[in-house]
């Protein structure tokens, strides 16, 4: 048994299968043990094996379930085979075991499935609940947990709670050491109460933290999708070059806008070049770039980036971003440069302008989002 534990640390799980197949048959005694072991030991190699998964997967919740049988009370058991549910985006069943592990452990219950299930509730529409579970992980991890207090801001978000959830940003970015996304996530709650400079601010500090981590894999300075591509293969990840880090070219996009509402029309167009140069498929920076090639008198540029538009609109099924781009289209520019107008007048009377359909944040389905439509104020 300790030489399985020894090799399931070492990430040798074949070897630790083996150990604790031997130790079950010669010690039943303590087999609730050894299912429990076996069972993480087979999961964690499906999870390196995609081949195996499927297969993996099953013995591990057959032998957690032997584990359970043999003690009712296995706190732990629960615990993990919540886990794999959560995985499995089981719902019911990965509630039904972390509520079980909880009743049994409630002083115990670790952070990792705290938070884990203030998901689950988030997901069903529990959200005093989702809650009261971030907000025990956070108290449970020194210094706060971090993807707890990020979720917690995205309810409190939801909720219309905005200064705790600025609160929760604020603290992340105190405390971590890359904390681009609560920048960017804070940055959207500022423009969206019109205060613009703090906006702004935390855009260029998003920006800048991702350039940072990307700017040695660029040859020429600028960040673009090949520099990622680049920067995806060093790292080894399997991600989706234009999912690495959303934010990034949210946070230009976001940034743009600001922008285009403080009648900054250069800088607002800078800023959709660089989000589309970082992903050629992001179709809503077409569609704004679009918008400020009207206010800078390039028609024929404007059509071309909302027939653009339109046609990843398509390839996306997103069939209400796709009809306003297509009324875009019909009206050219004429509707585009009446708001403009009358935008560019209500922020010389310094009244504060109401726009809440920026872009937040999605790199986690559970985070919060708010719809991003066209015919908005700010182009």
């Amino acid at each position: 048994y300790y030489r399985a534990a020894y090799n399931r640390y070492s990430l040798q799980h074949e070897e630790s299968l083996a150990d604790l197949e031997q130790a079950i048959n010669l010690d039943s005694e303590s087999a609730k043990t050894y299912y429990y072991e076996r069972g993480l030991n087979s999961y964690q190699l499906g999870r390196t094996d995609k081949a195996l998964s499927n297969d993996l997967t099953n013995k591990a919740l057959q032998d957690l379930q032997r584990a359970i049988e043999l003690d009712s009370e296995y706190a732990e058991a629960y615990c993990e085979r919540g886990r794999i549910y959560y995985d499995l985006k089981e719902t019911n069943k990965a509630l039904e075991n972390f509520n079980a592990c909880d009743e049994l452990e409630a002083d115990a219950f670790p952070a990792g499935y705290l938070w884990r299930r203030g998901v689950l509730y988030g997901k069903i529409g529990e959200t005093e609940k989702e809650l009261a579970d971030y907000t025990r992980a956070i108290k449970l991890e020194p210094g706060g947990y971090s993807l707890a207090l990020a979720n917690r801001a995205n309810s409190y978000r939801k909720l219309g709670e905005n200064k705790k959830a600025i609160a929760d940003y604020t603290r992340i970015i105190e405390t971590t050491q890359n904390p681009s996304d609560s920048y960017y996530d804070r940055g959207v709650i500022y423009q969206e109460q019109g205060e613009n400079d703090r906006a702004i601010a935390d855009f260029d500090q998003a920006i800048e933290i991702q350039t940072e981590f990307f700017q040695p894999y660029s040859e020429s300075g600028q960040i673009d999708r090949t520099t990622i591509e680049k920067a995806i293969e060093d790292i080894g990840s399997k991600t989706d070059p234009s999912k690495f880090n959303p934010h990034f070219y949210q946070a230009y996009l976001n940034r743009g806008i600001v922008y285009s509402k403080l009648g900054d029309t250069q800088q607002a167009l800078a800023d959709y070049e660089q989000a589309i140069a970082i992903n050629p498929e992001y179709a809503e920076a077409y569609v704004k770039r679009g918008k400020i090639n009207c206010v800078l008198d390039n028609i024929d540029r404007s059509q071309q980036d909302w027939e653009q538009a339109l046609s990843l609109f398509e390839q996306q099924e997103n069939t209400e971003m796709y009809r306003e781009t297509e009324q875009l289209l019909n009206d050219s520019c004429s509707k585009v440069l009446e708001k403009y107008t009358a935008n560019v007048i209500q922020n010389s009377s310094n009244e504060p302008i109401a726009d809440n359909q920026t872009e937040t944040s999605n790199n986690n389905i559970f985070k919060a989002e708010s719809s991003m439509g066209i015919d908005d104020i700010a182009i």
